[in-house]
């Protein structure tokens, strides 16, 4: 059982042959296809998170853009510094 998360919810489908063939050719690390488990957190509603564990246990937390038609970017989520910011810290925690 993970703390917050529930299956995923109707309309919030992840592609997930696309998405296991990104997580391969990106080199994710410790990736090993398939995804086992699929869920989805009750927060982030307007940029939906999962969690996901593939068949080897490992776990990883995706972010994922939200659909429809995006705010002019004064007003909106900056994804780009959220993906540096996380970036750095995978980096960082990978080092360490």
């Amino acid at each position: 059982m993970i703390p917050g998360a529930i299956p995923v919810r109707q309309g919030f489908e992840l592609d997930l042959p696309k998405l296991e063939l990104y997580f391969q050719t990106a080199k994710i690390p410790n990736f090993v296809a398939p995804f086992t488990v699929v869920l989805q957190f009750t927060s982030g509603q307007s940029n939906p998170t999962y969690f996901l564990r593939d068949s080897k246990n490992n776990e990883f937390v995706l972010r994922k853009k939200p659909g429809g038609k995006i705010l002019p970017s004064a007003v909106r989520y900056q994804w780009d510094r959220s993906f540096l910011t996380c970036s750095m810290l995978w980096i960082e925690n990978i080092e360490s």
